[in-house]
């Protein structure tokens, strides 16, 4: 089965996780959050390219190291 794009009222609802507390949408998506000190910066939403899809991305410093987290909300019916 092919994944499905969410609908939007989740898709909405994550973005805005997202935006208001980036630590909450680790702890939601049961994913490794980063380290306590580390500073977190958003990337724009919804950018879209041939290599990349994403809702939202961060960019994540600590230690003298960057990373970068990409987040895509999906569905499986």
């Amino acid at each position: 089965m092919l994944p499905v794009r969410m609908p939007q009222e989740y898709d909405g609802f994550l973005k805005s996780i997202a935006l208001d507390d980036p630590r909450a949408l680790y702890q939601l998506l049961q994913r490794p959050p980063p380290p306590a000190d580390a500073v977190i910066v958003p990337i724009a939403q919804e950018l879209a390219s041939k290599k990349i899809i994403l809702d939202c991305g961060f960019i994540v410093e600590s230690n003298g190291r960057k990373r970068v987290d990409i987040f895509e909300f999906k569905a499986q019916y």
